[in-house]
């Protein structure tokens, strides 16, 4: 018969995946007669997620010396917590501007980039329908105009991006994107035209 003298406690830094390689390998135990034994012990680490603040039971699996039973099956205990994690600091996007484009209505704009010392995956999405969001779509972390709506006379767009890190911080910011229309000096608008049927200036006016 035995009694577990230890029961041991371990902070644990977010996103340390070598925290486990310093763990001790033994333990202390008494047994009914009053004598101490150190065992050795393997701690079921792989249950505690790094990546995921908060307070972890790990459970050791001890080998005893022969002709000392465990006849409770009492396991030895780790207590683990894993720290909160900083809050990414700031998101930025590498391009905020776009020219209009006549053939489409979905199209790259830019690549939103993150800025934390801890991590490097987030996710990155439009904050709900408010602003101009629903003219605008993210994927994979990039921002896409995604809408065939014209906006007509409307050049600055206003939308809020959330950034979720894996801890569950959050991060909201908001953008401005700016359209360019074509200059009406760049509109070419033929003086004639042959309705021939050859496909070649058969219809006269201007594609906007």
């Amino acid at each position: 018969m035995i009694a577990i003298l230890d029961n041991l406690e371990r902070k644990v830094i977010w996103g340390d995946t070598v925290w486990k390689n310093d763990l001790q390998d033994s333990i202390l135990m008494m047994t009914g007669y009053g004598r101490l034994v150190k065992v050795p012990i393997f701690w079921e680490a792989q249950l505690v997620d790094v990546f995921k603040n908060g307070t972890y039971i790990v459970n050791g699996q001890v080998n005893l010396p022969d002709g000392i039973l465990n006849p409770y099956k009492l396991i030895p205990k780790l207590f683990v917590e894993v720290l909160p994690k900083a809050a990414p600091t700031d998101v930025q996007l590498s391009n905020s501007e776009f020219t209009a484009e006549r053939d489409s209505s979905y199209f790259e704009i830019g690549q939103f980039y993150v800025s934390d010392g801890l991590d490097d995956i987030h996710y990155v999405k439009l904050l709900e329908e408010g602003y101009d969001n629903l003219l605008f779509e993210v994927k994979d972390n990039t921002l896409f105009w995604k809408s065939a709506q014209r906006a007509e006379g409307k050049t600055i767009f206003s939308i809020i991006i959330r950034v979720t890190d894996r801890d569950g911080n959050v991060l909201d910011k908001f953008f401005e994107i700016t359209r360019h229309r074509p200059d009406i000096n760049d509109i070419m608008v033929n003086n004639t035209f042959t309705p021939n049927g050859d496909g070649i200036n058969d219809l006269w006016g201007f594609r906007h």
